[in-house]
């Protein structure tokens, strides 16, 4: 199976309280499979409270981020699946993890590896 057409596989742990209002996120972990060679693309962490559909489609460029899934993104060279630290500038439309409010959330990792279209829904990705 070539890696450019998976959708990476990743558990996020999050840290919930009952008697807490505020998640804390204390770590994501992704794993890449199997993989004979290093990846380069970007890597984007797609979080959404819809269930009906895969989170990274919920991404849009709607001029209202309000209504936009949250989402943070980083270049990759030659990753081998080794830790990756996002930026604080790296989210959309926050810029922390910590800024996710409370309640049950959909995750989905996923590696852009088409260098031609950008859409994170075209072939290749």
């Amino acid at each position: 199976m070539r890696l450019s057409t998976l959708v990476i596989g990743f558990s996020c742990v999050l840290g919930l309280s009952l008697q807490t209002l505020q998640a804390e996120v204390t770590e994501i972990m992704i794993a890449l499979p199997d993989a004979d060679a290093s990846q380069t693309g970007r890597l984007f962490v797609v979080f959404t409270k819809d269930t009906r559909r895969e989170p990274r489609l919920s991404i849009s460029d709607s001029p209202a981020p309000r209504d936009a899934s949250p989402f943070f993104a980083v270049d990759v060279e030659n990753w081998d699946g080794s830790t990756i630290e996002f930026q604080p500038d790296a989210g959309f439309p926050i810029q922390s993890v910590m800024e996710l409010g409370s309640g049950t959330w959909q995750v989905q990792a996923l590696l852009d590896v088409n260098q031609v279209l950008s859409d994170l829904d075209s072939p290749g990705n």
